[in-house]
């Protein structure tokens, strides 16, 4: 198993000659063996080994697993530390308890690979592992990403060392070398799909057809290898199609209803991910949807997504933004010529002729507002401008009460004796679609 191993840190680089390796050691038998092999490997493939155990504070029984671990690890000189978090508070914030001792767990192994120098962090999953995610991911619907299961490497930083083993050859090792380990008891709490999984679902196909997980590991390195193939297709098709625009990403619609229909869901999830930073709650509805009202209808439409992103079809475009959770910006009094701010831009404001057109005030929209000296609301005018929806409250208007004399750019009242130039003083969504503009 040790040859394996090796073999298989080598052939997808998990480990830089000469680096720090945090392994999150739980005291379950899976951990353990990946303690041991570590510690065997270190030497040959020339790293640096520490470890560390999470209590999410969940349940009673950590001590003996921490001691366990630590004893362990003392034994083959790895330095240890024992990481505390509280996963009942973390699941205040939502997304249930298990994801909360996810989110603790990540966190808490994260900052000690910092203090500690460690370039990669190991964790124990195996073969049997891969082909349990595998099929939780078939139960809830998945594509070809979600074929792949989980990466030898993540993010540059998550290995998994132990990943083409099967659980029964860790059991068999540990036995063979004696090397004790805890089960944790929550691994049969049938409250949790993955326990389901495991229990039940994997030994009825084992039954039906032996070495079936195998095969079901198989199928994701398979489907890893597939998806590199189609990654470098998309990220061509992404180059010219789509154009980061502020803090936005903005898709040519009409381009991308031009791609190969396999392609597009492809493309669009690439987009969903780059701006939202990874895939988790991200589901193939939410892309489906995405998909229909870009192909569909003319005008605007939108669909809000997980963890605040909004894309909106704006027309020919189809504008993808992570919706900011800032307080609404108070409005500002403009008694004369000056520079003034709102948001991300700077308003240079001159005074013309001789008409006294002071006060007014610096707000962004709101119901009820007209167009001075027309009797036009200010909603038409961005509706006939084809103003994407996430932008109609991000731009500047001077106002006169309810009475627009000037908004943003796109209408300047018939002798409102003012005129403004507009300046960026950080990335401006809405001046960078201005900017596109004929105004």
């Amino acid at each position: 198993m040790i040859r394996r191993v090796a073999a298989f840190m080598e052939e997808h680089g998990l480990v830089p000659a000469g680096g720090t390796v945090l392994a999150g050691v739980s005291g379950g038998p899976d951990s353990m063996a990946l303690l041991d092999v570590l510690s065997r490997l270190r030497l040959t493939l020339g790293f640096d080994l520490a470890c560390a155990t999470v209590d999410h504070g969940l349940r009673r029984g950590t001590d003996e697993e921490a001691a366990l671990v630590e004893r362990e690890a003392s034994a083959r000189s790895v330095p240890w530390a024992l990481l505390r978090g509280d996963a009942r508070s973390e699941a205040r914030r939502g997304g249930g308890l298990e994801e909360a001792a996810r989110r603790v767990r990540f966190d808490l192994i994260d900052a000690h690979a910092r203090g500690v120098g460690a370039a990669r962090i190991a964790l124990g999953h195996t073969l049997d592992d891969q082909a349990e995610t595998v099929i939780m991911r078939l139960m809830r619907g998945t594509g070809l990403h979600g074929l792949g299961g989980m990466s030898p490497i993540r993010d540059g930083k998550y290995v998994r060392p132990l990943l083409v083993v099967p659980r029964r050859d860790v059991l068999g090792y540990l036995e063979g070398r004696a090397i004790p380990w805890i089960e944790d008891p929550t691994n049969r709490d049938g409250r949790f799909v993955r326990n389901r999984v495991r229990m039940h679902v994997m030994p009825a196909l084992e039954a039906c057809q032996p070495g079936a997980a195998s095969r079901i590991s198989e199928l994701s390195d398979r489907a890893r290898e597939a998806r590199r193939a189609v990654d470098a297709v998309v990220q061509k098709i992404s180059e010219r199609i789509v154009e980061k625009r502020g803090r936005a990403l903005v898709v040519d619609r009409k381009a991308l209803l031009l791609v190969d229909p396999a392609l597009r869901s492809f493309v669009l999830r690439e987009v969903l991910v780059s701006l939202k930073g990874d895939a988790r709650r991200l589901s193939r509805r939410h892309i489906e949807a995405v998909l229909s009202i870009c192909a569909s209808g003319r005008g605007s439409a939108f669909v809000d997504l997980p963890e605040g992103i909004r894309a909106e079809r704006a027309y020919d475009e189809l504008v993808i933004l992570r919706r900011g959770g800032e307080p609404e910006e108070a409005a500002s009094r403009v008694d004369g010529p000056g520079m003034y701010r709102r948001g991300d831009l700077e308003l240079a404001v001159t005074a013309t002729g001789t008409s006294d057109a002071f006060p007014l005030e610096l707000r962004g929209r709101r119901p009820g507002d007209r167009l001075a000296g027309r009797s036009r609301r200010l909603k038409r005018l961005l509706i006939d401008r084809k103003v994407p929806r996430m932008l109609r409250d991000a731009f500047p208007l001077l106002a006169d009460g309810r009475d627009v004399v000037w908004a943003g750019g796109l209408y300047l009242a018939r002798g409102a004796g003012i005129e403004v130039d507009m300046r960026p003083v950080g990335p401006s969504d809405y001046l960078q679609w201005l900017g596109k503009q004929e105004v």
